[in-house]
């Protein structure tokens, strides 16, 4: 009876200083059951269907490389990987790999549009971007002036004292239309182009010696390409055969 007693005055004692105690076992024992209606939620088929037909949900993957190819393409972007790494190191090489990758397209884009533009076209991408013209390296006149009046022959001769071997192969191809002229294989006009000429010669062997230096003179002068003395050689020669040949010289 004592014992109860004591309990009795602890339990009132702990509830008066401690009463969140007290009052959390008596709470724990009460159970609050939800008697809340349940409202069931069904997915919308219509929406699911439109999901399906939408590509950017399609996350299917098709294999459709062979395996050799991606065993080509895994080959070849590892070895990137070590030039990248060698380069900007293991820190930044796969970075800067990622950005290479992501641009090439675009760079290979313009390397495509540069090379259109400057030999299709033959424009000089220097004056575009700076404004400012190339000091002329034909000193003798335009096109027609040099073919309706000067001598040709002079002018090389002249190209080859100076060392300049481009001019010279430009000397060359200008005679090679005059005398082409003169021998009525074309009719020459400022406005046409070199491969308008080669519509216009019937002659096979002469359309196919015209086709041949038309290609050497773009690639030297349009492409400004550092013709050398061994190559200017075979070149001049070749000239002085194809007109001994069929009489233009």
């Amino acid at each position: 009876m004592r014992l109860k007693f004591f309990y009795t005055i602890v339990f009132l004692i702990a509830g008066f200083f401690f009463p969140e105690i007290v009052c959390s076992q008596q709470n724990a024992t009460v159970v609050v059951k939800d008697s809340s209606a349940i409202e069931p939620r069904y997915f919308d088929q219509s929406h699911i269907a439109e999901y399906k037909k939408d590509k950017d949900f399609d996350y299917t993957r098709n294999e459709q490389e062979h395996p050799w190819i991606k065993a080509i393409k895994r080959w070849f972007y590892k070895i990137l990987i070590k030039i990248f790494n060698w380069i900007f190191g293991h820190k930044n090489g796969v970075k800067y790999l990622a950005i290479m990758l992501k641009y090439l397209p675009y760079i290979f884009l313009a390397v495509l549009s540069f090379f259109i533009i400057k030999f299709l076209l033959q424009v000089d991408l220097k004056e575009i971007l700076t404004g400012i013209p190339d000091e002329p390296v034909v000193n003798y006149g335009t096109d027609e002036e040099i073919i309706r009046k000067q001598d040709i022959d002079k002018l090389i001769r002249e190209a080859l004292e100076k060392g300049d071997l481009r001019l010279a192969v430009r000397y060359y191809y200008l005679k090679l239309l005059k005398l082409l002229e003169q021998k009525q294989f074309i009719n020459w006009e400022a406005q046409k182009t070199n491969w308008e000429y080669l519509k216009e010669i019937k002659d096979e062997n002469v359309k196919s010696g015209f086709k041949r230096f038309t290609n050497w003179y773009d690639y030297i002068w349009y492409g400004n390409y550092p013709v050398g003395e061994h190559e200017f050689d075979i070149i001049s020669k070749e000239f002085s055969s194809f007109f001994n040949k069929l009489g233009l010289g």
